[in-house]
């Protein structure tokens, strides 16, 4: 019986630093941008985050200038792509641990985007 307390104990104590805590650590912001080998902005691609354990997932599409931005992005660790007429241009695994900004900018092959 005691056994199965401390188990039990240990569980939600476990719980609570994985989904308690990080959730009340803060979110932040993500942003970028998407530019060609010659540094011409990319309009118009995908850009997705994705945090696969917790199936969060946010998208937009980039700007005239090849700007990108997600607001409010709690810590974790997430998969980031950049996708133009379904096909992947670039993606990065970005770790984001601390509330704040993570600027994370791509550079893409316009043969790709053909």
């Amino acid at each position: 019986m005691r056994t199965r307390l401390l188990g039990t104990m240990c569980f939600f104590i476990l719980c609570l630093f994985l989904f308690v805590l990080p959730a009340q650590a803060g979110s932040g912001r993500v942003f970028g941008v998407v530019v060609d080998e010659r540094g011409l902005p990319v309009e118009e691609a995908r850009v997705t985050i994705l945090r696969e354990i917790s199936h969060y997932r946010l998208m937009t599409f980039t700007t005239v200038t090849g700007h990108y931005a997600f607001n409010d992005v709690p810590p974790g660790i997430y998969s980031l792509c950049v996708t133009q007429k379904g096909v992947l241009l670039g993606e990065e695994v970005v770790e984001f641990m601390l509330p704040g900004n993570r600027k994370i900018d791509f550079a893409v092959e316009r043969a790709m985007m053909q």
